[in-house]
């Protein structure tokens, strides 16, 4: 991989976690795999609205998704999420930035 392509692929990740919405659905994916509908009752918002931000993320490679019978899962991809620790804080780790999440 060139260097270009590097700042591409960063520039993507950052492009999917600049919005609000998207931010707090990274942040609930820190806990467990969650479905698009449980992710929309823990944050009150609409369904189709979580749904559109679940699939920038996974497009992005941020989260993966996984079907469980009927149920579509999704989670942090575990190449770029980890869990610090002795800090106790998550983080996204990207290679060229990294994100600490409250």
């Amino acid at each position: 991989m060139n260097e270009q392509t590097d700042f591409e692929e960063c520039s993507e990740w950052l492009k999917a976690l600049a919005e609000p919405l998207r931010l707090r659905i990274v942040r609930e994916l820190i806990f467990a795999p969650c479905t698009v509908t449980a992710l929309a009752n823990r944050m009150d918002t609409a369904l189709a609205l979580v749904s559109h931000h679940v699939q920038v993320l996974l497009h992005a490679d941020i989260v993966q998704l996984r079907k469980d019978g009927r149920f579509n899962q999704y989670s942090l991809n575990p190449e770029f999420f980890r869990q610090a620790a002795r800090q106790k804080a998550a983080a996204l780790d990207f290679g060229c930035c990294r994100f600490e999440l409250p």
